[in-house]
């Protein structure tokens, strides 16, 4: 998958103040906010949590809610899907494995992955790979099986500026909702976002 099929662009304010994607908004006024207010917002969520890991976070923020996770969390060291440039290279990566490993919340037919990459919450969604899992020939769960078959080949790999937003986001998608139905604002990963970034 290229950058440029990502499924959202810049951040969306509509006609009643709520932040979208542009694709949710079709045929309405819509006025573009700057990706930059959101990295500001993130910094200043971040500041001061060195050494919380962002599973312990997005665990939190379930607790908070009062609402259980809407799948299966599994911590899964690294997620290869996530590592795009910049990532901060070899040595601050293998740091990632043992301080804030990524994690996978999967349901009976779909997965998000998450990975804290340098100062980014950045995140890859869709349905479970067909043949994949080991049980996938065993036979003994042909009606899972026939619904992974089933669910829209559509994915998605962006970055989210709050836990909150990855939370919601899980939620919705995990819940059965389309990619492009689910209003949550995610920060498509550009060239252009990296190019004077250094790391």
């Amino acid at each position: 998958m290229s950058w440029q099929n990502f499924a959202t662009t810049d951040i969306v304010v509509s006609d009643d103040g709520r932040r979208r994607a542009p694709s949710d908004l079709r045929g309405s006024r819509k006025v573009y906010g700057r990706r930059e207010e959101l990295v500001r917002e993130l910094h200043r969520r971040y500041e001061g949590m060195t050494g919380v890991r962002l599973v312990d976070q997005f665990r939190a923020e379930f607790a908070r809610r009062g609402a259980p996770l809407p799948g299966d969390l599994e911590e899964t060291s690294a997620f290869g899907d996530l590592l795009w440039p910049p990532s901060g290279g070899g040595a601050y990566l293998m740091s990632r494995v043992t301080e804030d490993p990524a994690f996978t919340v999967t349901s009976a037919t779909r997965l998000v992955a998450f990975a804290w990459i340098i100062d980014e919450i950045r995140f890859y969604a869709a349905r479970i790979e067909p043949r994949s899992p080991s049980w996938w020939w065993s036979g003994e769960r042909p009606e899972q099986v026939a619904a992974i078959e089933a669910e829209s080949e559509d994915s998605e790999m962006a970055i989210f500026a709050t836990v909150e937003d990855a939370a919601t986001f899980t939620i919705h998608y995990l819940g059965g909702a389309l990619l492009r139905e689910i209003e949550v604002v995610r920060i498509k990963p550009t060239t252009e976002r990296y190019t004077n970034k250094r790391v």
